[in-house]
C-alpha cells in the first residue's frame, strides 16, 4: 500500500447537522488535524440531496448558470458570493501540501428542480417504466440529463478555475441495475444495435451500456480538461457492470484512480480484496466509511474504531502497489471516537513509512 492520498472526504453540505452547511473555521479545523496526523489529500463533496440527506438539498457553491440556480442549495453559506469559503480553504490546503479535490455525484438531482430548466432530462426507469428511486437519479442518454450534467460540472470547475483543485470525482453518470428502459435509452439502443432493448440477452444489454458509457465519460473528461487542463478525473464506484462502469471501460475513458466504495457493504477481508481484484488495471483510493452519527434518508451502518482498525488492515494486507492511499468518509457525520481512530491509523501509517525510508 502506498500513501499518496491519504485524508478525509468531507460534505461542505452533505449531512451536516448545521442548516448552513459548514464554514471556513470548520474547514481549516479539519485541514490542520489532518496535517498534524500526516495526512496529504482532502476532498469536498459540493453538492447534497434531500433524498439521501432531508436536512440539504443542492449546489454549494455560488453557481452562476441561470439555468441551474433552481438547483443551488440557498441556505448553504458556500453557495452564497458574499459567505463563500473554500476557495480560502483549497488556498490553505495547498499550502499545506495537500492534493486537493472536488467531487460531486452526477446525474442525483431533485427531479422537481430539474424539470424547471431541463424538461428532456428523463430518469432511469425499469423495464416497467418504474422511476429508479423516485425519479432521483437520471439517464445520460436523455438530451437534458447530458446537459445537466456538463453544465454542472464546467460552473463548479470555472468558479474554482484560480483556486488549486488537482482532481475533480465524480459518482454515478451511467445506468442502473436493470436500467434504463427510457424512450431515451431504447431508441439509442436500436440505432446502435438493430435490436429491440426489451427482447435481448441481458449480457448484450451490459456490453451496451459498458460501451456506451466509455463514450460518455470520453466526452465528459473532455469537457472536465477544457476548463481544467492538467485536472485528474477519479470516480467513485465500485466497478459495477450494470452501471456500466467496467473498469476497462473507466480506464480507456481516461479514469486515473477510483475511490471504491466497497467498504460501504462488504463485510469481510476476502471479498473486499476481490472487488479490488475487479477493479485492476486502475489505481484505487478506497472510500471507507467511518460515520457513526444515524442519517433519517439513507441506513448508514454505524462504525465502530475496531471497524476502522480493521479495514485499515484489509488495505494494508493487499498485495501490489495499486492501492495509493485511503478516503475516509463524511467527516461531518462521524463522532470524536471515530475521528481519533481515523487519526491514529494515519499516524501509524506515516510512521511506518519514515521508518522504512
Amino acid at each position: 500500500m502506498k500513501h499518496h492520498y491519504v485524508g478525509w472526504q468531507v460534505g461542505i453540505n452533505y449531512q451536516v447537522l448545521e442548516p448552513e452547511g459548514i464554514n471556513f473555521s470548520y474547514l481549516k479545523e479539519v485541514i490542520d488535524r489532518s496535517a498534524d496526523a500526516g495526512m496529504n489529500f482532502i476532498s469536498l463533496m459540493m453538492l447534497s440531496y434531500a433524498y439521501f440527506c432531508p436536512e440539504h438539498d443542492g449546489y454549494a457553491w455560488p453557481v452562476k448558470n441561470p439555468k441551474l440556480l433552481p438547483l443551488k442549495d440557498t441556505r448553504c453559506l458556500n453557495a452564497n458570493s458574499r459567505t463563500e469559503f473554500v476557495s480560502k480553504a483549497l488556498d490553505y490546503a495547498k499550502r499545506k501540501g495537500f492534493h486537493c479535490q472536488l467531487m460531486m455525484n452526477s446525474m442525483i438531482w431533485n427531479p422537481a428542480k430539474v424539470v424547471i430548466n431541463y424538461p428532456d432530462a428523463a430518469s432511469l426507469c425499469q423495464v416497467d417504466g418504474k422511476s429508479e428511486a423516485d425519479g432521483w437519479v437520471f439517464c445520460p442518454d436523455s438530451p437534458g440529463g447530458w446537459q445537466l450534467a456538463i453544465d454542472e460540472v464546467t460552473d463548479l470547475l470555472e468558479f474554482y478555475s484560480d483556486s488549486p483543485v488537482d482532481s475533480f470525482m465524480f459518482e454515478r453518470l451511467g445506468y442502473d441495475n436493470g436500467a434504463c428502459f427510457c424512450q431515451y435509452s431504447k431508441d439509442k439502443f436500436k440505432r446502435e444495435t438493430d435490436t429491440d432493448l426489451g427482447s435481448i440477452w441481458w449480457m448484450s444489454h451490459l456490453v451496451w451500456k459498458g460501451n456506451a458509457v466509455r463514450e460518455y465519460l470520453k466526452k465528459y473528461i473532455a469537457i472536465i480538461h477544457e476548463v481544467r487542463p492538467h485536472a485528474e478525473v477519479w470516480a467513485h464506484t465500485g466497478g459495477e457492470p450494470g452501471w456500466g462502469h467496467f473498469p476497462h471501460s473507466l480506464s480507456d475513458a481516461g479514469i486515473k484512480a477510483v475511490s471504491n466504495h466497497g467498504l460501504h457493504f462488504i463485510t469481510t477481508e476476502k471479498a473486499f480484496h476481490q472487488q479490488l481484484d475487479w477493479l485492476s488495471p486502475l489505481p484505487c483510493v478506497p472510500h471507507i466509511c467511518v460515520r457513526d452519527i444515524p442519517t433519517d434518508n439513507y441506513p448508514v451502518p454505524i462504525r465502530t474504531p475496531e471497524m476502522i482498525f480493521k479495514y485499515a488492515r484489509w488495505l494494508e494486507n493487499y498485495p501490489g502497489d495499486r492501492i495509493l492511499g485511503a478516503m475516509f468518509f463524511n467527516e461531518v457525520r462521524t463522532t470524536e471516537r471515530n475521528k481519533s481512530a481515523v487519526y491514529k491509523v494515519v499516524e501509524r501509517w506515516m510512521r511506518n513509512n519514515r521508518g522504512r525510508r
